[in-house]
């Protein structure tokens, strides 16, 4: 089954001004509302796979362990970029943090794994808030 929505506005002014049955409603809807666009959706369309009740979450951190911030990313990021569902990370353009990437229930648990990771980088002497030398490091290790 699937349903019509009748939207307007881009980005930040994006709307659905109304959803409908048919395509004959939609057109009609799209008129009485002046409506942009008409887009058709499948009713109950599956969810990205993903682990089950968990979101992919982001969280930059500071060489301390300090948090600069965390945030769940809407559509599953992690899952269609095929990135490790364990944890990755990088140094941001920032040059003073490193987001770690994973798949957590919630942000308290997110904050933990990625707080894990940066203690075990820092104490191995991996932790680096420079990009090429992260870089460097990647590229020596998937070559192997």
């Amino acid at each position: 089954m699937e349903v019509f929505l009748v939207t307007s506005g881009d980005y930040e002014d994006y709307s659905i001004d109304c959803v409908c049955s048919t395509i004959e409603k939609a057109e009609l809807a799209k008129k009485f509302y002046e409506a942009d666009s008409i887009e058709r959706r499948a009713v109950d369309d599956p969810l990205p796979e993903h682990p089950k009740g968990m979101f992919w979450y982001n969280i930059v951190m500071y060489a301390d362990g300090s948090v600069a911030s965390s945030s769940v990313q809407s559509g599953c990021d992690g899952a269609k970029q095929g990135l490790d569902p364990r944890c990755f990370w990088e140094p941001t353009m920032d040059g003073a943090t490193v987001t770690f990437m994973m798949w957590a229930i919630d942000e308290a648990e997110a904050e933990a794994i990625a707080s894990d990771h940066q203690a075990r980088l820092v104490a191995s002497g991996e932790w680096t808030t420079d990009w090429a030398t992260w870089y460097g490091r990647k590229l020596k290790k998937e070559a192997k």
